[in-house]
């Protein structure tokens, strides 16, 4: 909350494409009303209110009024798109439009990632360990596999030892005697 008593920044627990928010957004946008003061009313961050506004010039109400959901692009989508915005000039509404992308963020993002590092940059990467990939163990010595014996019969020890117990005093809360 703010001083005034508003929210602040982005809605949250899962209300940020909530149809009544982006209805609300659509009316005021419709109304003719500019980024900063839809985000003053809505109590939004002008970031948020200002991504849904591009949005909406790129696609029209349509796209402010249906779920969104994950789209996927191709390298030469995302190259073409960042190319357009950075080597030519283009704006972001009318790239988004001509591209079919249906969010900005993704947008921005191939841009930076094109200008820091070229076409290139924008080859979508596998994440995580490569395929086949397995650690090599280096082989014990005598005394680390002696080790591991004494550590693993040490454990077992116990556990028997835990039995014997739990045994003895079940025989000592019945009242029978162990034979």
């Amino acid at each position: 909350m703010n001083r005034t008593g508003r929210p602040t920044g982005r809605p949250r627990g899962g209300t940020n494409h909530d149809p009544k928010i982006r209805e609300k957004l659509l009316k005021l946008f419709q109304q003719g009303l500019g980024q900063t003061r839809v985000a003053h009313i809505t109590g939004m961050s002008h970031g948020y209110v200002g991504n849904w506004w591009t949005i909406y010039l790129a696609h029209g109400k349509e796209a402010l009024l249906e779920p969104m959901k994950q789209h996927k692009y191709s390298y030469e989508t995302r190259l073409a798109a960042a190319k357009a915005v950075v080597d030519d000039k283009k704006d972001v509404v009318s790239v988004m439009r001509a591209y079919s992308i249906f969010s900005p963020s993704p947008l921005y993002q191939w841009c930076a990632l094109y200008r820091k590092g070229g076409a290139e940059a924008l080859i979508q990467k596998k994440r995580g360990r490569p395929e086949g990939y397995k650690v090599e163990k280096e082989p014990l010595t005598r005394e680390q596999e002696l080790e591991a014996m004494v550590r693993q019969l040490q454990i077992e020890n116990a556990v028997l030892k835990k039995v014997a117990a739990l045994k003895a005093s079940k025989s000592l809360a019945t009242g029978t005697k162990r034979k």
